[in-house]
């Protein structure tokens, strides 16, 4: 067995477990270095010629040669300690019987000949383990950014939805299809490490044409800026990665202004005429039914009963109107959140769009539209159950709590309503303008709006600032009123 010495002060400090043992690493003494067992963990033997030499010995049996040293970094008070691994121990017979491709061992000759050059290297003031890092870095971020832009993406994909607040699924799926139908036709086959301004611009004007797939009309200038913004989010998880795919963002870095088309706030709302034709037709249109054939002229028929899917999809559209809350919160509502003696909705943090619990007051009219739809249907979970509970509901039989799910949209009775209504530029997210609009027309602060709508920001409320003026005009035209029938008063007391 190899003597035992104190290290010197220029040999490295074993790390906890190990022993510490002076020998001359040649071919003959690696071979019969003794190896430590599984609780003593690994042996560290130091070379009696180049200091910080080294063969640490596994209690598997491995032997590995490396150099430690300490140096002083610049910007560093204290010198710090640094290993390079110069390579697993391998007899030379077994290196000469492999092929060249398998040649992964060194022999302890070479391994003293890397040692003493890279002891020279340190006299000569480098630093070899950190300039293997770097390089070692360089290479992983070549590798990194050879990546295409498909197989990035699915990578970007599953952080998306794994990591610890996930993406709601309606928003990875608007992700998925701006990447599917944009940009990995483009783009999809490039590296991303060659990604550029250009490639960017490119995007965005390809993207703003517009083209028809599968024959609709897809893309537009809204939509271009829609696409940008979910491909620089993917290039800034590119950049974040470790190592990074892309050196930076190269989407920030394009003129947006000259690129993009500025958006304007969309601002519709529903007259006083519309708001009153649009509950009438959601009173009507569950009894209304269509009847016709190859053989007879179709006809408009009245129904004693309602349609029970029509009645919960006018009532789900009436429930958006009145409360102000945006269509995905109205179809996940559950009778469990709902409080109709208090007149309370409750909504969960898995329903909002800032991940709060938001409490929201129900008018009157809004608690008799859910009175409705709880007659109508005797669903013990949903308040607007989906299709497939609703046709067990309609059999007469009762749902299991994992049976079919709530309604996931509207947008072909929406269709239909708009067109016999004469509003086909009303979209279901102008109802929650329209709402607002209601509340600060008639007295409401820009916070109260806010709270009811459950915003996150206030900036998003300001886009009705216009409208609380109108408000505040209305009510300057009272003082108007007042100080002229005032003034008229004291003309005729004169007289």
């Amino acid at each position: 067995m190899a003597k035992v010495v104190a290290p010197s002060a220029i040999e490295p400090k074993p790390k906890a477990g190990e022993g510490t043992r002076r020998v001359h690493l040649d071919q003959a003494t690696v071979a019969t270095l003794q190896t430590p067992t599984r609780k003593q963990g690994s042996w560290l033997y130091l070379d009696d010629e180049i200091p910080g030499f080294c063969c640490q010995v596994t209690y598997q049996g491995t032997k590995t040669f490396r150099l430690r040293y300490r140096k002083l970094v610049a910007g560093e008070r204290k010198p710090r300690w640094f290993s390079v691994r110069i390579g697993k121990w391998q007899t030379g017979t077994a290196a000469k019987a492999m092929p060249d491709k398998q040649k992964v061992g060194i022999t302890a000759a070479k391994a003293r000949e890397k040692a003493a050059e890279l002891r020279r290297q340190l006299d000569q003031g480098a630093n070899p383990a950190l300039e293997l890092r770097a390089r070692e870095a360089e290479l992983a971020r070549a590798e990194a950014g050879a990546l295409t832009g498909r197989q990035a993406f699915h990578k970007y994909l599953a952080a998306i939805r794994s990591r610890r607040s996930p993406m709601k699924d309606s928003s990875i799926a608007k992700v998925e299809d701006a990447f599917e139908v944009h940009i990995l036709p483009l783009l999809g086959e490039r590296q991303v490490g060659g990604l550029t301004q250009r490639d960017v611009r490119e995007l965005a004007e390809t993207t703003a044409k517009g083209r028809k797939r599968r024959g609709r009309k897809i893309g537009g200038p809204i939509a271009a800026n829609r696409v940008v913004a979910h491909f620089s989010a993917f290039l800034t998880w590119c950049t974040k990665q470790e190592p990074p795919l892309i050196a930076s963002n190269v989407a920030r870095l394009i003129d947006r202004g000259e690129v993009l088309e500025k958006e304007h706030a969309r601002e519709r709302y529903l007259t006083r005429e519309e708001w009153a034709a649009l509950m009438r037709d959601l009173d009507e249109r569950p009894y209304i039914a269509t009847r016709g054939s190859r053989f007879a002229a179709t006809k408009t028929v009245r129904l004693d009963k309602p349609q029970l899917r029509t009645l919960v999809s006018c009532e789900a559209i009436r429930i958006s109107l009145l409360t102000g809350a945006r269509k995905g919160e109205v179809y996940r509502m559950r009778w469990a959140d709902i409080d109709l003696d208090a007149r309370w909705w409750i909504k969960p943090r898995t329903t909002t769009k800032g991940a709060k619990v938001h409490e929201v007051a129900l008018p009157k009219v809004a608690v008799e539209a859910l009175q409705r739809v709880r007659a109508a249907h005797a669903d013990p979970i949903w308040v607007f159950p989906g299709k497939e509970r609703m046709e067990k509901l309609a059999r007469g039989e009762k749902p299991k709590a994992n049976e079919g799910t709530h309604i996931k949209d509207v947008h072909e009775l929406w269709g239909k309503i708009r067109e016999s209504l004469g509003i086909p530029d009303v979209r279901q997210h102008d109802l929650r303008h329209t709402a607002a609009s209601v509340l600060i027309s008639n007295g409401a602060s820009l916070y109260d709006v806010g709270a009811q709508l459950g915003h996150q920001q206030a900036q998003t409320t300001m886009r009705y600032a216009h409208l609380l003026k109108e408000s505040k005009h209305k009510l300057a035209s009272v003082m108007d009123a007042f100080a002229s029938e005032s003034s008229a008063g004291e003309e005729n007391e004169g007289r």
